[in-house]
């Protein structure tokens, strides 16, 4: 006969056991394991990226330039002086001995006022050096730092700084210019005594008188040339008993 009590628990709908309200286990306040302070390796540029003094291992990682000592990229030197060194356009690299090339300030080109005469200032007028003057020649004395233009003596044909037929005269004192003068009068040439003795006369000379010094008889009138007492010279005598030749 059917019992009033059942002997097994009736089937519930609802669960069991009530879910918790919180986690059964606290979270822990910090991070299990501390991170590295540096990456483990330096990583590998790309060619061609890295820039003047930036890092590198292969001269192939520089922009512009090499690799200094497998440590940074150094700019390129270039004796033109051009742009591609890997400085920036206000700045140009300067090579070094032992050290990496470095970048400094490009110079900047000043243009001078205008630029200095050459060979035309004339004598007298101010100068700085002996290629402003016509004549090459700029006199600074002691101490100035300027001058004045003057004549020189040049080789025949070289432009000496005178105008016309005035030639230059060197200057007697350290203080004064040389002088561009007048050349003296040329002299006119003067005639020579011919040496070429004239020849002797044909003709026999028979005009001495009496008297008259003579070497041969032909020089007197009288065809008689003797010498004197004395025998140191000759002269003319009349002929004996014969009045040619006598008063």
């Amino acid at each position: 006969a059917p019992t009033s009590t059942p002997t097994e628990a009736p089937t519930t709908t609802a669960p069991t056991a009530r879910p918790t309200a919180a986690p059964t286990a606290a979270p822990t306040g910090g991070l299990t394991a501390a991170p590295t302070g540096s990456p483990t390796a330096a990583p590998t540029a790309s060619p061609l990226s890295v820039p003047v003094g930036g890092a590198c291992t292969k001269s192939n990682q520089c922009k512009l330039g090499t690799c200094f000592r497998k440590e940074k990229c150094q700019c390129k030197y270039l004796v033109s002086g051009g742009y591609a060194d890997g400085c920036a356009r206000t700045e140009t690299c300067r090579e070094r001995e032992g050290q990496a090339n470095i970048c400094q300030p490009r110079p900047t080109m000043h243009p001078t006022d205008k630029p200095a005469p050459i060979r035309t200032v004339k004598n007298g007028d101010s100068c700085l050096e002996n290629q402003w003057c016509r004549s090459n020649s700029c006199h600074l004395r002691q101490g100035r730092a300027s001058g004045r233009c003057e004549c020189t003596r040049h080789p025949a044909g070289d432009d000496d700084g005178c105008p016309g037929r005035r030639v230059c005269r060197r200057r007697a004192h350290r203080h004064v210019l040389n002088k561009c003068l007048l050349p003296p009068p040329t002299p006119p040439p003067t005639t020579h005594p011919t040496l070429t003795p004239t020849s002797r006369p044909t003709d026999t000379v028979q005009k001495l008188g009496v008297g008259a010094r003579c070497t041969s008889n032909a020089h007197c009138q009288s065809l008689r040339c003797r010498a004197n007492d004395s025998g140191s010279s000759s002269a003319c005598q009349c002929r004996v008993c014969d009045t040619v030749g006598c008063g």
